[in-house]
C-alpha cells in the first residue's frame, strides 16, 4: 500500500490567501498547514530526556552535509554508506507506524550533485525504509532539461525498486525566477500522479518572486513541503518566517540543522534563549516572553505555564552547570514544535473562514509578509 494515496485542496487555493489540503496516508489523514518535526528537535528531546510524544503525522530525518567531500564519502569510502544507513534506520524505526517518514539531506546551495551522488541518497532512503523518497535537484542552476531528465530517471529507478513508496522531487527557492517557474510547470503536468513536491528553503525576502510563483501554483492538488527552514532571519528580525510561507501555498514546514559554531558561544544566561511566542509569531528572548507574574503563557508539555526557574530546574541536573543555557535551548525547541503546530491549527481555521490576511495583520511577526505581495499581484494583473 502506498504511504500517500490522495492529496486534495479542501479549502482556499486562491493566490496569497493560503489553503488547506487534506492528505490521505496509510496511517490516517491530516490537514495543512502544519509543522513537521525533524531530527533537530528530536535530538533535543533525547539530550534532555524528554519523553512526551508529538502528535504530528509526518517526521523528517535530516542530515547536514557541509561539503562535496562529505557527500562523496558515502559512495567512495567503504563502510560510510552502511554506517549512515544504520544511523538513519534507527531513527525511522522509532516513528514507523506512527508517522509518515521522509528524508532531507541538507546540502549547501552551491554544491552540484552528480548522478552517483543522487542515486546514493535515494538508495540510502530506500534501504532505510522511508515512506517518502526525496529526489534531490542536481543543482539550483541546473537546466530545465537536466532537471526533467533527473526526475524521470530516478522516478523510474525508485518505482522499479519499490513501487509502493511515494516520491518528492525537490526544487530550491534559491534560483532565478524563470528557471524556478519552468521547473514548477514540469511538475504541474503530473498532478494527481505525483502527490508531493519538496522546496529547499531560502530567504523569503530575497526570493520573494519564487514565492509568488508558488502562490500561483496554489490551485493544484500537490502537497508542498519546505525543508531546511530558518526559524528567523537574524536577531534584529526575529520574525517566525516559516509561518509566513503558508500564504504562498507551502503546506508544511520543517527546520534546518544549524551550523555548529566554530567556537563555543559565550554563555549569557538561560533567559537569553530564543523562544517561539504564539501571541506575536516572533522569537523573543524567553525572559521577555514571561508574563507580568513571571510565568509563560504556553501550557504545552514542555512549558506547563511555568517560570524560567521552573524550566531551568527541569534540566539543570542533566549536565554541567555552564551548559544550562544549551539545555534550556533544547527545551525551547521542543516547545516550538508543540506551539507552532497549535498555531498552524489556528491559521488553518482562519483559511477556512477566508480571513488569513486579517490573521497576518494581527500578528506582529507576520505583518512584514503582507501588503507588498498584494500590491505586486495588482501590478502583475492577477
Amino acid at each position: 500500500m502506498k504511504s500517500i494515496n490522495k492529496v486534495r485542496i479542501s479549502n482556499g487555493g486562491e493566490q496569497l490567501q493560503g489553503r488547506v489540503i487534506k492528505v490521505n496516508t496509510s496511517i490516517e489523514s491530516f490537514e495543512t498547514p502544519t509543522r513537521v518535526p525533524t531530527t533537530t528537535e528530536n535530538n533535543a528531546k533525547i539530550r534532555i530526556h524528554f519523553d512526551e510524544p508529538w502528535d504530528n503525522l509526518v517526521f523528517e530525518v535530516t542530515n547536514r552535509f557541509n561539503s562535496e567531500d562529505q557527500i562523496r564519502k558515502l559512495h567512495r569510502k567503504n563502510g560510510s554508506f552502511a554506517n549512515k544507513r544504520r544511523e538513519i534506520t534507527a531513527q525511522v524505526d522509532k516513528f514507523r507506524g506512527y508517522s509518515i517518514t521522509k528524508y532531507n539531506p541538507q546540502i549547501p546551495h552551491g554544491v552540484k550533485l552528480a548522478t552517483r551522488d543522487i542515486r546514493t541518497f535515494i538508495d540510502l532512503q530506500l534501504e532505510s525504509g522511508f515512506d517518502i523518497i526525496s529526489i534531490p535537484e542536481p543543482s539550483p542552476i541546473s537546466s530545465i532539461n537536466t532537471f526533467q531528465t533527473n526526475l524521470k530517471k530516478f522516478w523510474d529507478y525508485i518505482s522499479n525498486v519499490n513501487p509502493d513508496v511515494v516520491i518528492m522531487p525537490y526544487i530550491s527557492l534559491k534560483q532565478e525566477n524563470e528557471t524556478f517557474e519552468s521547473k514548477l510547470k514540469i511538475l504541474s503536468e503530473y498532478e494527481h500522479t505525483l502527490h508531493c513536491i519538496g522546496i529547499r528553503f531560502a530567504s523569503p525576502q530575497e526570493y520573494r518572486p519564487n514565492l509568488l510563483s508558488l502562490a500561483e501554483f496554489s490551485s493544484q492538488d500537490f502537497w508542498v513541503h519546505c525543508s531546511s527552514g530558518r526559524r528567523y532571519a537574524n536577531w534584529r528580525q526575529p520574525n517566525a518566517q516559516l509561518h509566513a510561507l503558508q500564504r504562498f501555498g507551502i503546506d508544511t514546514v520543517s527546520v534546518e540543522v544549524p551550523q555548529p559554531p566554530i567556537k563555543r558561544p559565550k554563555q549569557s544566561g538561560p533567559g537569553q534563549v530564543r523562544y517561539f511566542d504564539r501571541k506575536t509569531i516572533m522569537f523573543p528572548h524567553i525572559q521577555d516572553a514571561l508574563g507580568r507574574d513571571g510565568h509563560l503563557s504556553c501550557n504545552c508539555p514542555a512549558c506547563l505555564k511555568g517560570t524560567l526557574e521552573d524550566i531551568v530546574s527541569k534540566v539543570e541536573s542533566l549536565g554541567p552547570r555552564d551548559e544550562i543555557q544549551l539545555r534550556v535551548n533544547d527545551m525551547s525547541k521542543i516547545h516550538e514544535v508543540y506551539a507552532s503546530t497549535e498555531e498552524f491549527e489556528v491559521s488553518r481555521k482562519r483559511i477556512k473562514e477566508n480571513s488569513l490576511n486579517e490573521y497576518f495583520r494581527r500578528k506582529e511577526g507576520l505583518r512584514p509578509f503582507i501588503g507588498r505581495e498584494e500590491e505586486q499581484t495588482k501590478l502583475n494583473g492577477f
